[in-house]
C-alpha cells in the first residue's frame, strides 16, 4: 500500500478502501436479508397450507351439523296427565312455567289423591321423577305413608285453591283435603300445602324436594271451601264454553267470507272470457 511523503495513506487510496469496505458490508448485509425472507417465505408456506387446513375441517363440520340437525332427537316427559292447556318450552337447564305447572299439578295429584289400594303405585310414580341422589331421602318417608294408608284403608282428596309457580322451577299448592278411613268410619278435614323443587338437566326433569303441610280444619270451613271452588270451576267452564263458541263462529265467517271470496273470483274469471268471445 502506497504512503504519502508524510508516511500516511493517501486519500485516493483512502475513498476506496472505504468504498471497498461498504461493498463488503453491503454484500454481508444483502445476504442475511435474502436468508431472513427466504424463512419468511417458507414459514409463510406452511401457515398458509395449515390454515387452509383447518378452514376445511370447520366446512366439513358446519356440512355435517345441518345434515345431523334434522336427524337430532331430543326427548321430553310429559305427564301421562295432563290437567291444563298451553305452551311449554323446555331447554338444556331452563323451562317456562307451564311446563312446571303440568308437571306439579300431577305430582300433586298422585300425593294428595290416592286410595288404599293405589297409594303404593302413585307413590313408585312420584319417586321416579326424583333425582336419583335424592331418592333414598324420600323412599322411606313415601313407603311409610303408603303401609299406613293400606293398612288403615285411608283415602285422601285434595282439592287445590291457589297454585303458584315460577320459572326457576318453584311450585306449591294449597287447598282442602278430606281423609276417609275405612269404609266411612270417620273423615277428618285438613288444609294442605305442597311445595315442590324442580331441575333441568339435559331437558330432563328433576323433582329436587317435596314439602307437605297439613293441618286440621272443622267441616262447615271445608264445605265452605269446597263450594266456592265447585262455583269457580262451574264459572270457568262456562267462560271456556263461550270462548268456544266465539272460536267456532269466527272460524265459520272466516269459511263463509273465503267462499264468498272464491265465487267472486269465478265470476270475474267468467265475465273476462264472455268478453273475449
Amino acid at each position: 500500500m502506497a504512503k504519502n511523503e508524510n508516511g500516511g495513506i493517501d486519500k485516493e487510496q483512502l475513498e476506496q478502501l472505504e468504498k471497498e469496505a461498504e461493498r463488503k458490508i453491503f454484500k454481508f448485509s444483502g445476504k442475511v436479508y435474502v436468508d431472513r425472507l427466504n424463512s419468511l417465505l417458507e414459514d409463510n408456506k406452511y401457515l398458509v397450507f395449515y390454515t387452509l387446513l383447518l378452514f376445511g375441517i370447520i366446512v366439513l363440520l358446519v356440512i355435517g351439523y345441518f345434515r345431523m340437525a334434522d336427524k337430532i332427537t331430543i326427548r321430553v316427559d310429559i305427564p301421562p296427565k295432563i290437567y291444563r292447556t298451553g305452551t311449554i318450552y323446555v331447554g338444556s337447564e331452563t323451562a317456562n312455567k307451564t311446563f312446571f305447572r303440568i308437571w306439579g299439578d300431577y305430582i300433586v295429584d298422585q300425593l294428595g289423591n290416592f286410595g288404599p289400594y293405589s297409594i303404593r303405585k302413585h307413590v313408585d310414580n312420584v319417586l321416579y321423577m326424583f333425582d336419583p341422589d335424592k331418592v333414598l331421602k324420600y323412599q322411606t318417608q313415601f313407603q311409610e305413608l303408603a303401609e299406613y294408608a293400606k293398612s288403615n284403608l285411608v283415602t285422601h282428596e285434595f282439592t287445590p285453591e291457589i297454585v303458584s309457580v315460577n320459572d326457576s322451577g318453584d311450585y306449591e299448592a294449597k287447598g282442602v283435603a278430606k281423609n276417609i278411613v275405612g269404609d266411612n268410619i270417620s273423615t277428618t278435614y285438613e288444609y294442605c300445602r305442597y311445595r315442590l323443587k324442580f331441575d333441568i338437566r339435559d331437558y330432563h326433569l328433576f323433582v329436587e324436594d317435596v314439602g307437605i303441610e297439613c293441618k286440621p280444619i272443622r267441616k262447615s270451613l271445608y264445605d265452605e271451601k269446597i263450594t266456592k271452588l265447585k262455583r269457580k270451576k262451574r264459572k270457568e267452564f262456562v267462560e271456556d264454553i263461550k270462548s268456544a263458541e266465539e272460536l267456532i263462529k269466527q272460524e265459520k265467517k272466516d269459511i263463509e267470507d273465503a267462499v264468498e271470496s272464491a265465487k267472486s273470483g269465478d265470476a270475474n274469471a267468467e265475465g273476462g272470457s264472455d268478453g273475449k268471445m
